[in-house]
């Protein structure tokens, strides 16, 4: 390794050979060029002008980004500069074209010309009438025999000049004949006859026991037809008369329906059956806001009740002094505050009950209220007390069931036996044909299966508001359910403040004195000046302090413990006289710095000297001392110059070579006998007339240039 350490510039001829990286800095000490070493990469801050050819044969192959990359170009003021790939997308990008992610895209209207699968195609049914230029061929339509000239009208108007003899016959839909009609018709009785040709239907007489057949008048003809005909249930046939089978039909009205049920009867329009779907659809529910949800899904008949949310319910809460709210949690803001189990409302509410609580206009349950609310509105034969108590009134029901009833169409009714009988006269068919021409609106109401109602269902739902905060009530009127959410009353309601805490219109606040402790941005902290030394204890004066007579604290050094000094590490108190005479530390390494004066160096806390001896050297070898070594003389070959083999740490040798070496070397070395290094080498060689160099030892066998 070389150093050349001269005055003035260094005049150098030939080739040079730079064993290091090359820095060149202006006179501000600004780096203008470095080349490094290993790689011999050239970088600089200022501009590179080059007036030859420039050659990249080393640049690698790459993808480029088009996102991320830039391409260099060379600029209308003569220099190369850098473009983002989009930026160049979006300057060339002329008409037709735009530039989107970096790219160039064809512009398209979307309308009649679209892209698919990066390939522009003309879009499905983009080409309008305004598009086609002039007439358009016939050999250019799919059906050449289309003469477009002679459609002028609209296809009605078309339509209306043409019949089923202008349009072909299909294979599916054919045109009636009368050979068709004729074809479609067969017969299958041994009475009968049909020719297909003429369409002609006729009796066979031979068939009938007879050429002529007289229906009225012959009774075995009547007889044959008779023979086509049965008694069904209920009914009897004698000699073509059909009559109601009394044996068979041997109950009342009453039993006969007594083995029905409503699926035997139509529904009417009027007398609805009940459903669950229609109870359902006669129920709806009103969420009237506030917290917490109320919804009913008439598809299932649930109705849903959430609760508030901690959200919600935390909404109406805010912190006040001393106090804040986090999640839900509230705290005190204070180290120094705490509160016993007794005072704190968990632990009073565990403990109460109803019976600790007044009454409001929410009121308890009790037996006489709901007796009260109770009423009989005018019913016969029902009677009610006030007291919960309903009864059947005998004195009312003064006569039997059967004077309620009476006889109606097709029903005879007898009251004094309760006898209920069909009318024969009136009843001519069986009850399954009376059946099907009734529906619901002809069947009175009975006790079980009642029809349905709005009113029906809606009486059916109650709502029980069990107290607490917020309501819950239903109109079975019009079967709608509201539940209002808690007011922020009634939430603040279930708060109270404990020892130390405020609370109004449910803010909490801490109670502190103002004169030791104060609340500052919602923070409880120590005044300032609020501590006095009444409030010390003596434990508070720990190694160094002492209480005087008021509690206050001095300082007493006496109470301190003697130790080693760390020159390198330790500090020492002054009196700043910069800062007002305040009390402050410095580093002992410091004060020794800015003790240091000329002819004096400070390194971790010691002192020494820089220049305490100087040297003269000749045209020889010799052996570096501290201080100041010089040459006199022009040398006459390579000399060496060692430095010391023992130095201390701190230890700083300079060398000044003469001013002519005469075209030789000057070589400074460390001793041989130790492991000394200068900056990692044995030796450095000043090689420049009236080259200088300083080095300092730092201890772990290294000298250092400096």
């Amino acid at each position: 390794m070389a150093y050349k350490f001269q005055l003035g510039p260094a005049v150098m001829s030939g080739s040079l050979t730079q064993e290091g990286g090359l820095i060149i800095k202006d006179d501000d000490g600004s780096i203008r060029l470095n080349v490094d070493r290993l790689t011999g990469e050239l970088s600089g801050s200022g501009d590179l002008k080059i007036g030859g050819a420039v050659k990249l044969d080393g640049v690698a192959d790459a993808a480029i980004d088009v996102q991320s990359d830039s391409l260099y170009f060379l600029d209308g003021d003569g220099l190369m500069k850098k473009e983002a790939v989009g930026d160049l997308m979006a300057a060339v990008a002329g008409n037709g074209l735009s530039e989107s992610g970096d790219q160039l895209r064809v512009n398209v209207d979307d309308s009649s010309i679209e892209i698919s699968a990066d390939t522009l195609q003309v879009k499905a049914l983009g080409i309008t009438d305004a598009m086609l230029a002039g007439s358009i061929s016939d050999a250019k339509l799919a059906q050449d025999y289309v003469q477009v000239g002679e459609f002028t009208g609209s296809f009605a108007d078309v339509l209306a000049t043409h019949d089923t003899d202008d349009l072909a016959e299909g294979s599916s839909n054919l045109y009636y004949t009368d050979a068709r009609a004729r074809a479609a018709i067969s017969e299958d009785a041994d009475i009968l006859s049909y020719d297909s040709g003429t369409g002609v239907l006729s009796v066979v007489g031979a068939a009938m026991s007879g050429s002529t057949l007289d229906i009225v008048g012959d009774s075995s003809a009547a007889t044959a037809v008779r023979s086509h005909f049965s008694a069904g249930e209920m009914l009897g046939l004698s000699g073509g008369e059909f009559s109601i089978d009394a044996a068979a039909f041997s109950g009342s009205w009453a039993d006969v329906l007594a083995t029905k049920d409503t699926d035997d009867l139509a529904e009417g329009s009027s007398n609805l059956y009940f459903t669950d779907a229609r109870a359902r659809q006669a129920i709806s529910v009103t969420d009237a806001g506030g917290d917490g949800s109320l919804a009913y899904d008439n598809s299932t008949g649930v109705i849903t009740y959430t609760g508030p949310s901690a959200a919600e319910v935390r909404a109406h809460f805010s912190a006040g002094e001393m106090i804040s709210i986090s999640s839900g949690e509230i705290a005190v803001d204070a180290a120094v505050f705490s509160a016993s189990a007794d005072v704190r409302w968990d632990a009073k509410m565990a403990a109460a009950d109803t019976g600790d609580l007044a009454e409001g206009s929410n009121l308890y349950y009790t037996d006489a209220r709901v007796h009260n609310a109770l009423t009989m509105e005018a019913a016969r034969f029902i009677t009610y007390d006030g007291s919960g108590n309903f009864a059947m009134d005998e004195a009312l029901f003064s006569g039997s069931a059967r004077g309620l009833l009476s006889g109606g169409e097709m029903v005879d009714y007898a009251s004094a036996t309760g006898e209920i009988s069909i009318s024969a006269v009136a009843f001519s068919g069986s009850w399954d044909d009376v059946l099907a021409t009734k529906d619901t609106d002809d069947l009175a109401e009975g006790s079980s299966n009642l029809y349905f109602t709005d009113a029906r269902a809606r009486a059916a739902i109650s709502v029980t508001d069990a107290g607490g905060d917020g309501s819950l009530s239903y109109d079975n009127s019009t079967g709608v359910i509201t539940y209002t959410g808690p007011s922020a009353a009634e939430v603040r309601a279930h708060f109270t403040a404990g020892d130390g805490l405020a609370v109004a219109d449910g803010d909490f606040s801490v109670n502190v004195d103002d004169s030791s402790i104060e609340i500052n941005a919602d923070t409880l902290r120590i005044k300032a000046d609020g501590v006095t030394g009444a409030m010390l204890a003596p434990a508070v004066a720990g190694v160094g302090l002492a209480q005087d007579g008021s509690g206050n604290l001095d300082v007493d050094l006496n109470e301190l413990t003697a130790a080693t000094v760390d020159v390198a590490a330790d500090s020492i108190a002054i009196v700043d006289a910069d800062d007002s005479n305040a009390s402050r530390k410095e580093s002992i390494a410091d004060l020794v710095a800015a003790m240091a004066g000329s002819g004096l160096s400070a390194t971790n806390g010691v002192l020494s000297t820089e220049a305490g001896v100087t040297q003269s050297f000749v045209d020889a070898n010799a052996t570096l001392v501290e201080g100041m070594n010089f040459g006199t003389v022009t040398l006459s070959a390579d000399r060496t110059l060692t430095l010391p083999s023992a130095p201390s740490n701190g230890d700083v040798v300079r060398v000044k070579a003469p001013a002519s070496l005469g075209g030789n070397d000057l070589i400074v070395a460390v001793d041989g006998g130790t492991s000394h290094l200068i900056d990692g080498q044995a030796s450095v060689v000043l090689e420049s007339d009236g080259a200088a160099i300083a080095m300092q030892y730092v201890g772990n066998n290294v000298w250092i240039v400096f």
